[in-house]
């Protein structure tokens, strides 16, 4: 979720988003960025939405930004904290001709029930700001996290690719599993967002995908026989994999581009065999466009 006006903090399971909406920005574009936002289980959002939710949260007024902050939360069945544990509590205080003006424009929100939650807005609290302090406050217990997933391989045999069954193999699953990202970035091409798409989730996505298929179609195969290969024995690369994104005129290509290295003492041979399967990664579904 890169952008300009958001910054994430992940505990465990637990995720934390600050964000800062200027009020000069447009509605359509302060929804784009929390659109962008990824709702998973037990994330919190907060900061200066400079939005008025009226009587959600108790403010004495809404706006534009507010009526479509609202019915975002609504859709997305999220709870704006300050409505249940500080209600009709400024966050925000100015003066204009004089006059007092307070709203409720820093909001805490969440998808989640949190044990013995508790939101202290400081009242009396000088920070050289028109904002107040919010604390929010609750139990959350680290130990219900999910440990991480082992890492994935990434170092295969690739000289079984030479074989046309395992490559057809290959073929036919990266194909398959890569429709849902390239309806997406069909989309991003066919509806450009107003901010930066998240060019590194798609990144590790495309990545994510070729390492599947390898291990689905490379992996459970037997080594080959000693003489295959190099003078050093069967030959075994580890990917490092980049992705490049070029929107043209007729669609998206996205190129992966590979890094083989050998294990120690890779010859020549080694060398030209994987100069050789970099030009043929292309016809393994390493490139595709979205015509």
């Amino acid at each position: 979720m890169p952008n300009n006006y958001a910054l994430t903090i992940k505990i465990g399971t637990l995720r934390l988003i600050c964000l800062y909406l200027p009020p000069s920005m447009l509605t359509h574009e302060a929804l784009d960025i929390i659109s962008a936002i990824p709702l998973t289980d037990d994330t919190i959002i907060c900061g200066d939405f400079n939005a008025h939710l009226g009587s959600v949260t108790g403010d004495y007024a809404s706006n534009p930004r507010g009526v479509a902050l609202e019915q975002w939360l609504e859709e997305r069945s999220l709870t704006v904290l300050n409505r249940v544990l500080s209600p009709c509590t400024p966050t925000y205080i100015s003066f204009r001709n004089e006059v007092e003006i307070s709203s409720i424009i820093d909001l805490f929100i969440t998808n989640t029930n949190f044990a013995n939650p508790s939101l202290h807005i400081a009242t009396k609290l000088s920070l050289g700001s028109d904002h107040r302090l919010l604390s929010l406050s609750f139990t959350y217990d680290l130990q219900h996290s999910p440990p991480a997933p082992p890492p994935m391989c990434q170092t295969w045999n690739l000289s079984h690719l030479y074989e046309d069954d395992i490559r057809s193999l290959y073929v036919t699953i990266f194909v398959t599993k890569s429709a849902s990202l390239l309806t997406t970035l069909q989309d991003l091409v066919q509806n450009p967002p107003t901010i930066c798409p998240p060019i590194d989730a798609l990144t590790n996505s495309f990545n994510a995908l070729i390492y599947d298929s390898l291990n689905s179609s490379i992996s459970s195969c037997p080594p080959p026989a000693p003489h295959i290969g190099n003078r050093f024995g069967p030959l075994h690369c580890k990917l490092q994999l980049t992705i490049e994104m070029v929107v043209t005129s007729n669609g998206v290509k996205l190129v992966a581009l590979t890094r083989s290295i050998g294990r120690a003492g890779t010859s020549m041979h080694t060398r030209s065999f994987v100069s050789k399967f970099r030009q043929q990664s292309i016809c393994l579904g390493m490139l595709f466009a979205a015509q």
